[in-house]
């Protein structure tokens, strides 16, 4: 029995409820991914990889397991064009998964990714819709300027294919773009790159339980890109994903410490977003927020 692909067959009114991005946001997506997203240099090869995390002066660097099988030492070139050597963190075993983690040594301030707030699999993958716009970033083979691709999440499956892939979509990644960050609309980190759509050598769309998709499904599958959802890390290495605030100071703390105040979570029918508290009369709140919240 063929998987079922969330979405593929979507009623006009689920497609209103998928998550638009405006312009400006767009904007700030793109930058946000550009400040996270390192060249990975492997030998005399390269990939990708995505910051992640930071403790004292050690950050950690999410990629791929195939990035970091390409060869050795490996190196790291950050956002502002520093080079760093990075080695390989032993410590986190990613088994069958085609991910990898990398640290380097910098007492540079770098942006760390954000991820979800909830990365059970299961709950993460049901909050995903087919036609969520993303934003995904990477270093194509042999250029050595960024790419940014926007695009959309196209499929869906229920279950996972070898390697841990389960987000496929529509944003044209290129060989080289492997271990590059796929942000959703939020700027929050939801996946890795790891294949491109229409891949030349073998066959890798076989699920983790062996089985294979119906040939339809598969055509479906071989047109878009794949990317390691951030429940595979969550599992892997839980206190990589927990919430890291930044250490600020002067105005970005005190703008920080009033969104705090301000903001509120709205929970609806099982969902949840955001709202501002905007005024009080009495002993009654005002809250604004978004009307597909509410």
């Amino acid at each position: 029995m063929s998987p079922v692909f969330y979405g593929c067959n979507s009623s006009p009114k689920k497609q209103e409820t998928t998550a638009a991005i405006s312009q400006s946001s767009q904007q700030n997506l793109e930058e946000l991914a550009k400040s996270i997203t390192v060249k990975v240099m492997a030998g005399q090869s390269g990939g990708t990889g995505t910051i992640i995390n930071k403790k004292g002066d050690v950050y950690k660097v999410l990629t791929n397991q195939h990035v970091v099988n390409l060869g050795t030492p490996h190196r790291i070139q950050t956002p502002n064009g520093n080079f760093y050597d990075a080695e390989i963190d032993k410590n986190v075993n990613s088994k069958d998964k085609d991910l990898a983690l990398l640290q380097f040594r910098s007492s540079a301030d770098y942006q760390v990714a954000e991820f979800p707030e909830n990365l059970e699999e299961n709950e993460f993958f049901k909050a995903l819709k087919v036609g969520d716009e993303l934003v995904a970033a990477g270093f194509p083979s042999e250029q050595n300027n960024l790419k940014i691709a926007r695009g959309k999440i196209a499929v869906l499956p229920e279950k996972s294919l070898q390697g841990g892939y389960r987000l496929g979509y529509d944003n044209a990644i290129e060989k080289g773009m492997s271990g590059g960050p796929v942000l959703n609309n939020r700027g929050e980190l939801i996946a890795v790159n790891g294949r491109d759509a229409y891949p030349i050598f073998g066959d890798p769309f076989v699920f983790e339980d062996n089985s294979r998709p119906s040939e339809k499904d598969k055509n479906k599958m071989m047109a878009v890109s794949w990317g390691v959802g951030v429940p595979v890390l969550a599992k892997l290495a839980p206190s990589l994903v927990e919430t890291q605030e930044l250490s600020l100071t002067g105005i970005p703390h005190d703008v920080r410490e009033i969104a705090k105040k301000i903001t509120v979570r709205i929970d609806f029918l099982g969902e949840n977003g955001s709202g501002v508290i905007i005024a009080k009369e009495g002993s009654n709140y005002y809250v604004l927020t978004a009307h597909h919240v509410a």
